[in-house]
């Protein structure tokens, strides 16, 4: 049986993160017209994280994926992120190009992301 560490991780980045220093910005109900390439409607959800924004790894460092203006955090699992989502880091508005779940027990503990300006 393994153990879900999900609530710990989520203190803990409430604790030593950046609290309201990473946001997600999360548009519904949008519209896209393939033909014109403009989207209307939706209503847009802006969702503080709890998250530690870190260097970027040494093993994505190697990745082909990640450019070296990249910015990668940890956010806890309890608010999954969308590839579609927009990052908000210190106000600058990042697209998300990679989410990779922490998964222990069956349920994501922590994601790995990595935004792109």
């Amino acid at each position: 049986m393994a153990l879900d560490l999900s609530v710990t991780a989520k203190r803990l980045l409430d604790k030593l993160g950046a609290n309201g220093y990473v946001k997600l910005v999360r548009t519904t109900g949008e519209t896209y017209n393939p033909v014109t390439g403009e989207s209307t409607g939706g209503a847009t959800e802006t969702i503080p994280l709890s998250a530690a924004v870190l260097p970027m790894p040494d093993n994505l460092m190697a990745d082909t994926r990640v450019k070296a203006t990249d910015e990668y955090f940890i956010c806890a699992g309890d608010v999954q992120p969308l590839i579609s989502d927009t990052v908000l880091i210190g106000g600058i508005s990042l697209s998300i190009a990679i989410i990779e779940p922490i998964n222990h027990a069956g349920t994501p503990q922590v994601f790995e992301v990595v935004a792109r300006g």
